[in-house]
């Protein structure tokens, strides 16, 4: 049997080096003796031996392992400290978000004295709110009737989940007295003044108002914030799902990332609730959150990528 041209140059390497079995190598040598083209290309392939491999060359692919490697390693250690921060601030967020507290007998004292003997410049009485500084903090509004005229004057304590606040705040003459307790130099004098802005309503001082209250509701704007970031997720979501293999469909998700780790930030700061006292406070906390997240959310992305068989 004759072995055809192309097969025995396939053979001539194998050949060379002694792997061949002995029936191959006696066609290879019957072949060879009596074709000349495959004898030159024999000859020329032992007359240039190939060029040997560098030091630099072998060590290439190890360069190349050691910098995935390094890659890696900076990415887990970044992707690690944002999720870390992400939990620092969620748990002191919601231990260091004022709630209003529940009107109490001892909470809050007012009480009217005469300052004359201690100002003599003065003359009249005086109002005093008089409350525990150390655990809570007190807002106060004044509120107008426009059927009388008469003022009253709203006041609610706030406190957090570790039941202590900083007992720093300005009065409305501009000074405090801080000791165990905090005392309010309230002038002019109210007619009236009542704790709670919301909900059921207590009166510490002066006669009751005939014409009705006054009550300050929680704002609503993070409703719409959380319907907004949910519409633009699912939008942008559908977008990525259908670009994924183009590439678009990179812009696309991370467009469908940053609503994502709003929602995600809302859930992890206010919870399902959506109302909110002091609005311009929780959604800047949330904001951050969110560009906390939306880091995470990339690196973690890229991680993912890093490990994926080329």
């Amino acid at each position: 049997m004759k072995l055809p041209c192309a097969v025995v140059r396939d053979l001539l390497a194998q050949y060379e080096e002694g792997l061949t079995g002995p029936e191959t190598r006696a066609l290879i040598e019957e072949h060879l003796a009596e074709c000349e083209d495959c004898r030159r290309t024999r000859e020329g392939d032992a007359a240039s031996p190939p060029a040997p491999v560098s030091a630099s060359d072998e060590a290439a692919p190890l360069k190349t392992i050691g910098k995935t490697i390094r890659r890696r390693r900076r990415l887990t250690a970044w992707i690690a400290a944002l999720a870390v921060l992400a939990v620092a601030f969620t748990v002191t967020f919601r231990l260091m978000r004022e709630e209003y507290a529940p009107y109490s007998a001892d909470l809050v004292r007012v009480y009217e004295a005469d300052v004359s003997s201690l100002h003599p410049a003065e003359s009249g009485p005086r109002l005093y709110l008089e409350y525990d500084g150390g655990a809570y903090r007190l807002e106060t509004e004044r509120v107008t009737d426009p059927d009388d005229g008469s003022e009253t004057l709203y006041v609610q304590c706030m406190r957090n989940a570790l039941g202590k606040v900083p007992a720093v705040f300005l009065t409305e003459s501009g000074t405090a007295i801080l000791s165990d307790a905090v005392t309010l130099d309230v002038k002019p004098i109210p007619d009236r003044v009542i704790y709670g802005f919301s909900g059921r309503q207590t009166l510490l001082w002066g006669e009751e108002n005939k014409s009705g209250g006054a009550a300050i509701l929680p704002r609503l704007a993070l409703a719409y914030y959380v319907l907004i970031a949910a519409g633009l997720a699912l939008i942008f979501g559908l977008l990525w799902l259908i670009l994924r293999r183009k590439k678009a469909g990179a812009v696309m998700r991370q467009l469908f990332f940053a609503p994502a780790a709003y929602l995600l930030a809302h859930l992890c700061l206010a919870g399902l609730t959506t109302v909110s006292f002091s609005l311009m406070a929780d959604l800047g906390c949330i904001l951050a959150l969110t560009g906390v997240l939306y880091a995470l959310a990339t690196l973690l992305w890229k991680g993912i990528a890093l490990r994926r068989p080329q």
